[in-house]
């Protein structure tokens, strides 16, 4: 994945700015873009003022995440957070694997493909973020449930 330093450092006329990077989950940082990266990048008024560090961002996201009620609603707290900020999800369930993964996996993706019409928030194949973060992002399609043997 490109970071926003390649991209404005690579000579390509059209840097991402604004809500165009915002919305690129894999270059948006969210709170965690530094003043002088605002300025440059036309973020103000678009991000919270205050800067933080992505460990400061994994502590408010973890917070967040715990105050959900049900397996469904953490899975798709997660899946909004992957679809906004790629490393910060990547880096929230890495801190908290062995808890998270049953919500990005099995058994709450099986609840999440039965649920999908009614949890539906982008227009987005469902797939697994386990098996996506292996695979180029053009290969991740839906990932089919087996019956454990």
């Amino acid at each position: 994945m490109a970071t926003i330093q390649q991209f404005t450092q690579s000579g390509f006329p059209h840097v991402l700015r604004g809500m165009d990077l915002l919305n690129r989950q894999g270059l948006n940082k969210g709170t965690a873009f530094t003043e002088e990266e605002r300025s440059k990048l036309g973020l103000h008024g678009l991000l919270p003022p205050h800067v933080e560090s992505l460990n400061e961002q994994v502590v408010r996201a973890y917070e967040a995440y715990k105050r959900k009620d049900d397996d469904l609603e953490r899975h798709i707290f997660l899946r909004a957070l992957q679809d906004t900020n790629e490393v910060l999800f990547y880096r929230l369930l890495l801190d908290h694997i062995e808890e998270m993964t049953p919500m990005v996996y099995t058994p709450v993706v099986a609840v999440a493909c039965q649920q999908f019409s009614h949890i539906y928030r982008s227009p987005e194949a469902y797939s697994s973020p386990i098996r996506c973060a292996t695979l180029s992002p053009r290969s991740c399609g839906i990932v089919p449930i087996r019956k454990s043997t």
